[in-house]
């Protein structure tokens, strides 16, 4: 997820074309979706992202895969 956070903090920087904090915010706040290395982040207004929840569970020593819980 800090993977996610860094690159989306670096896209918003890119896009707003500063490095001030008012345009970083402005930024982040038109993005509405991005897809980084844990899946599709969604922004619908609210402070809070909306983002899938992967679920897996350990079977005989392996993870598998359980569900995919989507907002």
């Amino acid at each position: 997820m800090t993977f996610d956070a860094v690159n989306l903090l670096l896209q918003a920087i890119e896009s707003g074309g500063s490095l001030d904090p008012n345009a970083i915010r402005a930024a982040l706040a038109e993005t509405g979706e991005y897809t980084g290395a844990t899946g599709t982040i969604r922004f619908t207004g609210s402070p809070d992202p909306a983002r899938s929840v992967v679920i897996s569970r350990l079977f005989e020593g392996e993870t598998r895969l359980f569900r995919v819980v989507d907002p």
